[in-house]
């Protein structure tokens, strides 16, 4: 089955794209290596651990979020009332703990 002229015309400006996108990006990998190579040892530690202090900071707000996530997600539980008030229930005599015969019906 043959592609339509327009077809191959998208396909071949695809194509034509991700060349272009691919020399653009090999150009500016050989851009950052000729500013790198003019660089200290001291000055690319400093870029890398700066790089890295912000890759944990980015760790560290989407950890954030996440447990903020969950803990709404459990006052919205709550607030939905799931039924469960944290007491025992009858069948939980014996997990309940002792009580003794004086007050017996008040535990």
């Amino acid at each position: 089955m043959q592609d339509s002229a327009e077809g191959i015309a998208s396909k071949e400006s695809g194509k034509k794209n991700a060349l272009l996108e691919g020399a653009a990006a090999k150009k500016a990998d050989a851009e950052a290596a000729a500013a790198d190579a003019g660089k200290s040892e001291e000055e690319k530690a400093g870029e890398a651990a700066e790089k890295e202090d912000a890759d944990a900071r980015k760790a560290a707000v989407e950890g954030g979020a996440a447990e903020d996530k969950k803990i709404d997600d459990k006052e919205k539980d709550k607030a939905a009332g799931s039924g469960d008030d944290g007491g025992a229930k009858e069948g939980d005599k014996a997990a309940a703990g002792f009580c003794p015969p004086e007050l017996e019906g008040m535990c």
